[in-house]
């Protein structure tokens, strides 16, 4: 499972999931450390505010809203290829986007960049900001 071997090869890092329903209640069932699961919130910002990566692991998805919602608060996105807005995470960076399979690896991956690197997709996600919120309309 994901949050398990992400868990197991970043023992430092803390890791929140923005889910509800069955799959918020299974997580809370497996009580991994430093793995928190509050909830639906309608206020997602505060949450990354204290973030500096979004994944969004859906299999499928037409387009992920959320995804657009945490690349304007300049997080880094990491994406499945299923999903409708990989169009938009791939201007920033093809890279972001994954197989399913792909996840915890790339999650490492982005974790382990640089400051200098992670700053650089920030200047990206920054000026394509305004077509970004577009989209959230």
């Amino acid at each position: 499972m994901l949050l398990k071997k992400l868990r197991k090869d970043l023992k430092k890092l803390n890791f929140l999931c923005l889910v509800r329903g069955t799959l918020r209640e299974w997580i809370l069932k497996q009580k991994i450390k430093d793995v928190y699961a509050p909830g639906y919130t309608s206020k997602p910002e505060e949450y990354f505010k204290k973030s500096c990566i979004y994944v969004h692991p859906a299999r499928y998805e037409a387009f992920g809203v959320a995804v657009i919602e945490a690349m304007c608060s300049g997080l880094i996105p990491i994406v499945t290829i299923r999903n409708g807005v990989k169009e938009v995470v791939e201007k920033v960076s093809k890279g972001l986007i994954v197989e399913s399979n792909s996840l915890t690896e790339k999650i490492i991956e982005v974790l382990s960049l640089s400051i200098e690197e992670k700053k650089s997709y920030r200047k990206k996600l920054k000026r394509r900001r305004k077509g970004i919120q577009r989209m959230r309309v």
